[in-house]
Parts: C-alpha cells; sequence; structure tokens
C-alpha cells in the first residue's frame, strides 16, 4: 500500500503573456497534483521558428488511417509530397483523428484533385476547405491505388509509412539526434524482430471538447489521503444521482467530457462510465503516478524508466474492471487515456532541462504506450477503440530536440521521435509503436494562458510540426480572468484551428486539501448540508457535502462556464437544500423534506417510498391528494411511519405487484452489495445456499439480486420492505418495471 503523498509544492513553469517563449519561469504551482494510491498495483488524484530550422524539417508521415481504414501506399505518398525545393515541415497526415467535425458538410465536388494540388499544398492550414477537400483527395488516392472498396477493410494490416527522403537533424542544446529515416530504416527503427503487427484499428471520430477536470476532494482542510480514485463506486454519493449528482452537474453546465487523475485499477470503474455515458459525458481517465515513481519497489524509475511491466499490468486490470464490455469492446463513454499527467516535471524532474533526463522521459513514454498496446492484446479487444496521450506542462523543454523555445512543443517532438525510433532511446518495443502513434495519439498539455497568448506562442507553431495530429488542452483556467471571456476566446480558436480539439476547463471542485493558492481554482466549493455520508476506498468515513458555487469578480463561476459550454447553471437556492432522490427513506428524511414546503418535492419523496414498497403510482392526482393531506398535516399521525401504513393499505393510486421482488440497489457501491451478500448467505433459510448462485451472476449486483430476493422471500409472512430489504441500503424493494431495467432475470427469484 502507498502511503506518501506526491509533492503539492511541485511547479510549473509557463510562458508568461508578453514574456519571449525563452524565458521560462516559474508563475504558478502545478494545478493538480495526484494524491498517491491506495492499492500497491494502483496510483495517483515566442518567437517565429527560425528559416534554418525549418530548412530542417523532412517530408514525414503521411497516412490515410482509422476513417478511411486502407495503408498508404507509395504512389499515394508521392501524389502530397511536398516539390523537392520545398523547405518546410510536413510533418504527418493522419486523417482520421485530423478529419475534425468542421469537415462535414464541406463541399468539394468542385474541387479538382489534380488541379488544386498546388493550393492544398500551400494554403490548407489557412483554409478549412483546402484541408478538408484535401484530405478527401488524399482518401481517393489511397482507395484507387490500394484498389480498395469505399469504407475500412474488415482486418486491413498496418504499414509504416513511406518516405523518399533521409535527413538527419542535430541541434545544440541536446545530445539526442533526431533522424527521419526511410521506410525501411523507420521499419527496423520502429519494430523489433519480433514486434507486433495489429489489425487497423478504429478509431472515434474526433468532436469539440469541452470538458472539466475533476478531483473531488470531500474534505474541507489542507490535508492528506491515501487515495484518489473518484471512479470507484465507493465515491458514489459524490457523482451518483443517487448522491450530489456531480456528473449530472456537468451535463447541466453544458459539458460533454470529464478528465480524471487518480486510477486505482483494482477497483471496478463500471458505474461511473455508466452514469457519464447516461449524463452524455465522455471520460478521459488517467494513469496514477504510483507505478511511474511512487512504488518504493517496483516504479519505472527503479526500472531505468522502461514502464512496461508496470503499465501493462495496471492497464491491464483497467480492462477487466469497466473499461471493456462483456463483449470486449470499450466502454462507450471512454475517449482518450493519459498515459501520466505532466511527465517532463517529473520523469525525472529536470525533463525538460538534461538532455539525458529528457531521453529517460521518452523511454518511460514510448514503453507505456507499447505496454497498453499489450494489455490490449491479451484482453482480446475489438471493436471501437480509444486514443492515448500524454498530457505534458507548458513549460519549454531546452534538452528537447528541435524545441525552438517553444513552450510544449519540444516535448510533443520528443515524444514523437521517440515513437519512431525507440531503440534510440534505449528501449525495444514489443509492438510496431509508430504506426500505432499515427493511428491512436492525440497531443495535449496544461496551461493557464490566455488565447491570445496561446495562439502566439503555440498554435501558431503547432501546425507547422503536426500538421495533423490533433491536440487539446487538459487544465485550463486563468484564475484571475473572467471565465467567460476567457472561455469562450479560447474555444473560439477551434473554429479557426482545425486541429484544436478543445479544454478542459480545471476545475470542477475548490482543492481545500492543497490550501493555499491552488484554492482559487474550482467552479464550487464545499457548503454546509451533508447530502450523505460514506466510507471511501482508504477505509475512512467522509461526508458529502453539498455544492457552494464560487463567486470571483462579482460573478458565479458556474454560471460564466455554462454560457460559454452553452448549458444553464444549476439553481444556487437548490444545492444546499435536501432532496427527496437523496434523503433517507425514514422520518428524518421525511422532516427534512416536509420542512421545506414545497409540494412538488413531497410528492416526489412520497413515489420513492412507493417504490420501495414495491409499490406502482398509477394515478398522479390521487398522489398530489394523498401529499397534500400530509404536507398540511402536523403532529402525531402525519409522520413517516403513517404514511407507510396508509400506503400499504391499498390506496386507489397505487398499485401492487406480486411480482416485487428484493434486489440490488443499482445505486449502492460494490463494497456495500458485497458487505450484504456475505451477511444474506449467513442468514439464508430454508432450501436456499449461496453455494448454488447461479453461475450467470457474474457481478456483485446479479448474486445481490439472487441472495436478497432468496433472503427477503424467507422472511415474507413478517417482512417490512424498507426494513428487511434494505441491507444497509444495499438492497431494494421494486417492481419489475423498475428492477428489470437492471436487474438480472436469471437471478432474481421468480
Amino acid at each position: 500500500m502507498s502511503t506518501d503523498i506526491e509533492d503539492a509544492q511541485e511547479t510549473t513553469h509557463y510562458v508568461p503573456e508578453g514574456i519571449p517563449p525563452r524565458s521560462t519561469r516559474p508563475s504558478r504551482r502545478h494545478l493538480y497534483q495526484p494524491l498517491t494510491n491506495l492499492a500497491a498495483s494502483g496510483g495517483g488524484c515566442p518567437n517565429d521558428p527560425r528559416e534554418n530550422v525549418a530548412a530542417q524539417a523532412s517530408t514525414g508521415r503521411l497516412v490515410w488511417t482509422f476513417v478511411v481504414g486502407g495503408v498508404l501506399g507509395a504512389a499515394a505518398a508521392g501524389c502530397f509530397l511536398f516539390s523537392a525545393n520545398r523547405q518546410k515541415r510536413a510533418r504527418s497526415i493522419v486523417s482520421g483523428i485530423a478529419t475534425i467535425n468542421a469537415c462535414e458538410g464541406k463541399d468539394c465536388t468542385s474541387f479538382d484533385c489534380e488541379k488544386d494540388q498546388g493550393d492544398w499544398v500551400e494554403k490548407w492550414s489557412n483554409s478549412k476547405k483546402l484541408y478538408c477537400c484535401g484530405m478527401t483527395c488524399l482518401e481517393k488516392s489511397i482507395r484507387l491505388k490500394k484498389k480498395m472498396p469505399s469504407g475500412p477493410p474488415a482486418v486491413p494490416k498496418l504499414s509504416v509509412p513511406h518516405s523518399t527522403t533521409t535527413t538527419t537533424t542535430t541541434t545544440n542544446t541536446t545530445t539526442i539526434k533526431v533522424t527521419t529515416t526511410s521506410t525501411a530504416e523507420t521499419t527496423a527503427a520502429t519494430t523489433s524482430k519480433h514486434a507486433v503487427v495489429h489489425p487497423e484499428p478504429k478509431i472515434h471520430a474526433p468532436s469539440l471538447l469541452k470538458g472539466i477536470s475533476y478531483c473531488p476532494v470531500p474534505v474541507k482542510a489542507t490535508e492528506s489521503l491515501k487515495s484518489d480514485d473518484w471512479m470507484t463506486d465507493l465515491a458514489k454519493p459524490l457523482w451518483s444521482a443517487s448522491g450530489r449528482g456531480d456528473l449530472h452537474v456537468m451535463h447541466s453546465l453544458g459539458a460533454n467530457a470529464v478528465r480524471l487523475y487518480g486510477n486505482n485499477p483494482e477497483l471496478d470503474h463500471a458505474h461511473f462510465l455508466d452514469e457519464a455515458h447516461a449524463n452524455d459525458l465522455k471520460v478521459i481517465p488517467g494513469m496514477s503516478d504510483f507505478p511511474y515513481y511512487q512504488d518504493p519497489t517496483t516504479s519505472c524509475v527503479a526500472t531505468q524508466y522502461n514502464c512496461f511491466s508496470q503499465i501493462k499490468k495496471q492497464y491491464g486490470e483497467n480492462l477487466k474492471n469497466g473499461f471493456l464490455t462483456k463483449e470486449k469492446q470499450y466502454h462507450p463513454a471512454l475517449r482518450y487515456f493519459i498515459l501520466i499527467n505532466e511527465p517532463d516535471l517529473k520523469m525525472p524532474r529536470t525533463a525538460n532541462s538534461a538532455p539525458g533526463d529528457a531521453a529517460l522521459l521518452a523511454k518511460a513514454i514510448v514503453s507505456s504506450f507499447d505496454a497498453v498496446l499489450d494489455a490490449e492484446k491479451d484482453a482480446r479487444v475489438v471493436g471501437t477503440v480509444i486514443n492515448f496521450t500524454t498530457t505534458f506542462s507548458y513549460a519549454i523543454c531546452t534538452a528537447c530536440p528541435n524545441n525552438e523555445g517553444l513552450p510544449a512543443l519540444g516535448q510533443m517532438l520528443l515524444i514523437e521521435d521517440a515513437m519512431r525510433s525507440p531503440e534510440k532511446y534505449g528501449y525495444r518495443p514489443k509492438h510496431q509503436l509508430y504506426p500505432a502513434y499515427l493511428q491512436r495519439w492525440v497531443n495535449s498539455f496544461n496551461t493557464a494562458n490566455s488565447a491570445a497568448d496561446l495562439q502566439r506562442a503555440f498554435f501558431t507553431h503547432y501546425g507547422k510540426v503536426f500538421p495533423t495530429t490533433p491536440v487539446f488542452i487538459g487544465e485550463y483556467h486563468k484564475p484571475e480572468g473572467p471565465v467567460l471571456a476567457e472561455v469562450k476566446d479560447i474555444l473560439h480558436l477551434t473554429t479557426t484551428m482545425p486541429l484544436f480539439l478543445g479544454i478542459s476547463f480545471f476545475e470542477f471542485q475548490v482543492a481545500y486539501w492543497k490550501g493555499g493558492a491552488e484554492m482559487a481554482f474550482g467552479l464550487f466549493g464545499l457548503g454546509g448540508y451533508p447530502i450523505g455520508h460514506f466510507k471511501y476506498a482508504d477505509g475512512a468515513k467522509y461526508t458529502s457535502w453539498c455544492l457552494q458555487p464560487q463567486l470571483v469578480g462579482g460573478a458565479l463561476l458556474p454560471d460564466a462556464l455554462a454560457e460559454a459550454y452553452g448549458g444553464h447553471a444549476p439553481d444556487v437556492s437548490e444545492l444546499c437544500l435536501p432532496q427527496p432522490d437523496t434523503v433517507p427513506l425514514s422520518q428524518l428524511g421525511y422532516n427534512l423534506i416536509v420542512g421545506l414546503k414545497d409540494m412538488d418535492k413531497f410528492q416526489r419523496f412520497v413515489a420513492r417510498v412507493a417504490t420501495h414498497l414495491g409499490l406502482d403510482v398509477v394515478d398522479g392526482n390521487g398522489l398530489k391528494e394523498f401529499a397534500k393531506i400530509y404536507m398540511d398535516g402536523s403532529g402525531p399521525g402525519y409522520q413517516f411511519d403513517n404514511v407507510v401504513k396508509d400506503m400499504q393499505h391499498r390506496m386507489p393510486w397505487l398499485t401492487r405487484s406480486d411480482g416485487a421482488r428484493c434486489v440490488a440497489d443499482r445505486n449502492a457501491s460494490t463494497v456495500a452489495v458485497e458487505t450484504a451478500i456475505k451477511w444474506g448467505c449467513a442468514h439464508l433459510s430454508g432450501s436456499s445456499s449461496c453455494d448454488q448462485i447461479n453461475a450467470a451472476c457474474l457481478t456483485a449486483f446479479e448474486k445481490g439480486d439472487w441472495v436478497f430476493s432468496r433472503y427477503f422471500q424467507s422472511v415474507h409472512d413478517h417482512a417490512d420492505p424498507l426494513q428487511q430489504c434494505n441491507f444497509g441500503g444495499a438492497a431494494m424493494y421494486a417492481t419489475p418495471s423498475v428492477f428489470s431495467q437492471h436487474a438480472a432475470p436469471q437471478c432474481v427469484l421468480p
């Protein structure tokens, strides 16, 4: 078990506005420091480029990838290579990721691929139509040369991109040699003798990213936790609809993605992914820092920055615990996976300044990428796959080749070179890394700089070195700036720069646990109303506090982000009030809701009680009249027990189902259900025994359906559904119309 916490005092460097990009200086503490993970196998929460540098660029990769499914042939490469006398960069043409949604609807019928080739080559970066139509031409040429039908072949094979030139580039800032190789040399550099060749994967089409970074540490003071995996269902009281509803709040704000940090692969993440998917949120998980450098015995540092074995084990467990469906496909909520957050500041700490350490950084990342590919192979992943990335800081990597004195770009170029020639960095891959990199890699970085500064110091140069590799900002927020203006400005860049996918706003909740300047971030603080209490992965008990919108400069931050994202802000007056869907079904919950004097909420509470009694509401007017009697009454005879007794006496607005059964409550945590199963197995009577559990009941919830339904049947004559079918909140008594949506029919007692 890991007990130490990642250094929360680590600083990041980024380019201050108005300062030449070569001036690297500390500005703010690192935005997010993941906590160490509980499990031993878990982990942690310019100036323009100089002309002579441009002359050194090669005509790099030309690949039409996952949208077309084709393999680039020599003729296709020749069709769109720059002329021999051109001395500008053209690094990769990777269409599947690069064809952003902006290309949809572009009319290319009048675009002459042969005649207009010069325009496409010369002006593509300044025109979406030329860019999109040029990519369409490339697609056509590939299909023609390879005699491929429209659309991807069933099981195509990868080939290494062809190159017609061989150029060697060196710099004065590092001893790392950057080489652009021929086809044969690239194959040798990226493929060991027994390297695995994968079928070409199908990858999700990109879309505008409007994310929110999520690390909801449930404390109000500076303190350390031993776990920071908030995807676990142990944290349901924070993110689920039955708790605080954080994922629903994000959806309401207009977000379409949630980025996370900590990741304990031993914990199940399926329910978080399900809840995110139900709220139309794409999930961007990350690998925690534990396997990289926090594990005191078997970290990547202990294996000389070869991370293959550590990351394969971690990612393999992720695939088993929710990332994959029963059909071995990626969960539909998953889009990107971050191998590591800001490794240039910690793998090792001097990776941005020491050439030898920069090489170690590259080795760690390429071996990690190799590891996740191998984990996928072992898991027999099928269907549409996800993209991988490493999220860098916005520092200038002076030790990285071709850094040009620009923030973040040097790190990205270093990794591209290492993917092309991993042996040069001391790593022999098991898989063909460079073709996989071309197909599945996106770049990403964290920054607090303004849109204007980013356009000047980063985006103006990005497309020249990565013409078709998409990029997103993994953490974005300038605390002292106006949120509405800053987010609108940065999202506007996506309309002029096709490769820019969008941002993840930093962050959802104030980081009280860090203290100091780090508390300047966060859309919501924690209020005074306790929504619930829960036991977390570290064994400690925490409170799920209500959310309190942060006010900065006279504006509520959630309101500002909602306007920028096209959503709507939550009702501030409702956030810290008892809600009928989350209060306990008891006298306490009854008092809390009645005290609001809100008829609509009280009706919802009564309807919820009916559901847990195995009753269906069939007459809304009858429900309203019944609720009004109790809302207007007070004293003896108007308490929670009276509501339950009256509802059980066959009220005309209710119907009782003979098919009602005691089943596992899908809003409970897996741990709570497993604990209840142990108790239920020990108290089953009659002929039932947990040794007889149907083999088709695979998950804890399905096994709970089997045990709870049989236990309740054994005590049915004297059973109170709210008592005997509660199991500490792990079970509920429900009609088929309710439990059939989730429960496994083969596991529920007929």
